[in-house]
């Protein structure tokens, strides 16, 4: 079970430090050399994916072009150089603010790991994608004068209207106590707390019945293992607080 725990652990750390160090200092001197004397490697600008290439196959299935309803413009591009098969970017835009999240080496990976869109707020744009093999991420993009992104991994459940997200905390300690975050964007406001009883399920969210999100409070509804007698199982029920 331990090893089952550690496991989930790294293949996420593995993915995430692949997407963030893929995205910064991508460009060696060598290739930085390389580039400027084989001008054929590209402009290095973001461009439109081209769908009709057969290495983008699928992706038009999460990578989808809109507006939303608020007027925000999204955009799935990819950079006009040697990562234009590894990279993906998604451009957000109103006016005269916008920004842009690079998703690195999300193209070598299945296209249920690129960031579909799911919806929107008065402050944020919302997206999900996966993380590992039953791990749910949720990307988000602010709508502020100087836009920002944020990534929650292991989320058990979020709520778009309220702007809030449930995730799963840290897993070092997962055995001893089932522990959660609960973030409300739209308010600046974080809550950590953990179940009195135990979670051994192999799946990341498989002690989670039901989330119930109510505004000031969301209620976290699981059946868990007594941790005095681990034969038995138990119902719990936590109540969070939203109030700063």
């Amino acid at each position: 079970m331990l090893k089952s725990f550690q496991l989930r652990k790294y293949i996420i750390l593995l993915f995430y430090y692949l997407v963030i160090l893929s995205c910064t200092n991508r460009e060696t001197p060598v290739e930085k050399s390389v580039k400027q004397n084989h001008p054929g490697n590209g402009t290095g600008k973001l461009i439109p994916i081209n769908f009709y290439d057969r290495k983008y196959e699928d992706v038009d299935f999460n990578a989808h072009d809109i507006i939303t309803a608020d007027g925000w413009k999204i955009e799935y591009l990819v950079k006009d150089d040697t990562t234009r098969y590894d990279d993906i970017y998604i451009k957000w835009s109103k006016g005269r603010t916008e920004g842009v999240y690079c998703g690195g080496k999300m193209l070598e990976f299945r296209r249920h790991f690129i960031p579909r869109f799911k919806g929107e707020n008065k402050t944020h744009l919302f997206f999900t994608h996966a993380c590992a093999t039953s791990c749910t991420a949720l990307l988000t993009l602010s709508k502020s004068d100087k836009p920002v992104e944020r990534t929650f991994v292991k989320v058990t459940g979020f709520d778009i209207n309220l702007g809030q997200v449930l995730q799963i905390g840290d897993y070092d300690n997962m055995l001893e106590r089932f522990n959660f975050a609960l973030i409300d964007l739209s308010r600046g406001i974080e809550k950590g707390f953990y179940f009195k009883n135990k979670c051994f399920s192999t799946d990341d969210t498989g002690c989670i019945d039901s989330v119930q999100f109510n505004g000031n409070s969301v209620e976290v509804f699981a059946t868990l293992t007594d941790r005095k007698d681990e034969q038995r199982s138990v119902q719990e029920v936590y109540t969070v607080k939203l109030e700063k």
